[in-house]
């Protein structure tokens, strides 16, 4: 036998309630109709018999009225009445339609004719006349008593057939009713359960219970999903159980290789729980894997410093640890991979990190090598640099006048040369300001700083400089103005740096101003140099602060290595300040950076 699908069991209920509405309007219809039909019978038949009835008699009585007064009475009169009394009465013949109604209208029209006869023919009769009218009325008051009769039968039936129409009636609509009310509550339910018991099935097989079954026993559609549903349980289960041991030993080997590396690894999943840590991490952080796989990692970040300073730095890229053991310095640069995961084009789901720790200690030794010949350099650079000043200076004031126009020109090149070996230096110590800002050990020494400390200082400095080149260096800020807390060598490096730049790109006997105010916002220290030379191209502007970008594009006479402006930016942006230049073709460049106040 074929099964029968839902779909077939759901149209057979719809066509079965149809078929119960349709069958209860033309109950109900029919019950109107006929209760309609038997009302128009009785007002039209009944009543209007009834009311032939009472004519003739009122005509009756009209003759009546007239024959008392007969000798005054003409024949017309009584002609009229008569003609009344003959109307209805033949209206009565037409719709008499019982045996008894139809022999007692014959009675009444024998007894009316001779009644005519009476009043109209013979003068002497007329008196007789009433006599013969009250047989007559009593023959119409019988025929009326019929009618009521029948009037009163007639309303029985028609209320007998509508108390049918309405018992029928109601009848259907009951059952339509509690047909209505089973379907309404037990369809759902059909339709619902099978799917309720699917949804919480599929809920165990999606916390991996794929031993969960179906136990739907049907025929339709259910039944074939129940069976489909089972079916994907059971290869999902077979495919569990048949994947565990080659994931169980994938595993092992990718615990394997990472133990083997030379870097220390550690694993952390979304919620922070340390997943693994490989024999290097063990070492470094001096524990054992069971101590901390599987704890929260801020836990055994506040009881382990090294591993604090990691989780700290999480997002730090240029992140390098500094350990010491067996009496040497050993450096580790710190990379964390972020492990995400798409779902269905959705937002991609971070699933946990890994922390690298490369041992870098040889290119940190070679970096720390590297500076120290710079510091040396730097320093040993100065003195011959002094020195050919001094004689600059020197010949200049004595020779002024004395100097040939050959001699003149090789002075001015001379003093571009130092001005080149002034920049060389500077360099070298902005890479080693770098050097010193990014190891581990060296940290920045903020204290409150006057502004003036900062400007006096930069004045000093580049004073002697300014003097040789006949350029006046001018001071504008207030003695009252708040501090700041700053780094005291690395800003004035930096404010150094800028009136550096402007006497390099200045002309001789020109000025520089060098300015220390609050903003309008009174927040923060706006440290600024202004020059008058011939400003900086937009192109070169936009890119002044970039790493190795060369200012010596803005000058062929001028060399250098790029690395004073990015440095500068980094240091002022590590104080939470800003650094910007504003700068007019062939009206001179203004540099600025600002450091908060210390309120």
């Amino acid at each position: 036998m074929a099964a029968v699908k839902v779909k077939t069991k759901i149209s057979v209920g719809l066509v079965f309630l149809f078929v119960l509405i349709v069958l209860l309007s033309v109950v109900g219809g029919y019950s109107i109709k006929k209760l309609e039909s038997d009302v128009g019978y009785m007002l039209k038949h009944n009543y209007e018999d009834i009311g032939y009835t009472q004519n003739i008699v009122h005509a009756l009585d009209q003759i009546d009225y007239l024959l008392e007064d007969s000798m005054r009475t003409s024949v017309n009169a009584y002609k009229a009445q008569l003609h009344v009394i003959e109307q209805n009465l033949s209206k009565q013949e037409k719709r008499a339609l019982s045996e008894k109604e139809i022999e007692l209208t014959k009675n009444i029209r024998r007894q009316f004719e001779e009644y005519r006869y009476m009043v109209i023919n013979s003068q002497a009769k007329r008196k007789e006349a009433h006599r013969f009218e009250y047989s007559l009325k009593d023959k119409l008051f019988q025929l009326k008593d019929y009618q009521m009769a029948e009037l009163r039968n007639n309303n029985n039936k028609a209320q007998e057939d509508a108390k049918k129409g309405f018992n029928m009636t109601a009848f259907l609509g009951t059952l339509c009713f509690m047909i209505t009310i089973v379907f309404i509550f037990s369809f759902p339910e059909y339709i619902a359960s099978p799917i309720r018991e699917l949804t919480e099935s599929i809920k165990k097989i999606a916390d991996h219970n794929y031993e969960e079954r179906l136990q739907y026993k049907s025929d339709d559609e259910f039944g074939e999903l129940s069976n489909a549903f089972n079916t994907m349980a059971e290869k999902l289960d077979q495919y569990e159980h048949s994947s565990l041991a080659k994931l169980t030993f994938e595993k092992n080997r990718i615990n394997m290789v990472v133990d083997k590396m030379s870097d220390a690894i550690i694993g952390i999943d979304e919620d922070d729980y340390i997943l693994f840590v490989n024999k290097e991490a063990e070492e470094i952080l001096g524990v054992d894997d069971k101590s901390i796989v599987g704890k929260h990692a801020p836990e055994i970040a506040r009881f382990n410093e090294i591993f604090r300073k990691m989780m700290l730095n999480k997002n730090n890229e240029d992140f390098t640890i500094k350990l010491f053991a067996d009496g040497k310095e050993t450096y580790y640069a710190q990379e964390v991979i972020e492990l995400d995961a798409e779902q269905g084009g959705e937002e991609p789901q971070t699933l946990g990190y890994v922390f690298i720790l490369k041992n870098v200690t040889k290119y940190e030794e070679h970096d720390q090598a590297t500076m120290d010949y710079v510091k040396t350099a730097t320093r040993k650079l100065q003195k011959p640099i002094n020195a050919i000043q001094q004689q600059v200076k020197v010949i200049e004031r004595e020779n002024k006048d004395k100097l040939t126009e050959t001699e003149t020109e090789a002075l001015e090149k001379l003093k571009d040369e130092v001005e080149k070996l002034q920049k060389i230096k500077q360099e070298f110590q902005s890479l080693q300001l770098k050097a010193e800002d990014d190891d581990d050990n060296m940290m920045s020494l903020y204290q409150l700083i006057p502004p003036r400390d900062i400007v006096e200082y930069a004045y000093n400095t580049m004073a002697i400089q300014a003097e040789q080149r006949e350029i006046t260096l001018e001071l504008h800020y207030e003695f009252d103005l708040p501090k700041i807390n700053a780094d005291l060598e690395k800003t004035t490096w930096v404010l150094v740096m800028f009136i550096s730049n402007a006497l390099r790109y200045s002309t001789n006997r020109n000025r520089i101003v060098i300015t220390a105010e609050l903003n309008e916002e009174k927040t923060d220290m706006v440290f600024s140099v202004q020059d008058f030379g011939k400003g900086i191209p937009t192109e070169v502007r936009d890119k002044l602060f970039e790493k190795y970008f060369p200012t010596a594009s803005m000058s062929k006479t001028q060399s250098g290595t790029g690395l004073a402006m990015s440095v500068a930016k980094e240091l002022i942006e590590e104080q939470s300040g800003k650094i910007w230049v504003e700068s007019t073709a062939g009206e001179g460049s203004t540099f600025y950076f600002s450091l908060p106040c210390a309120y």
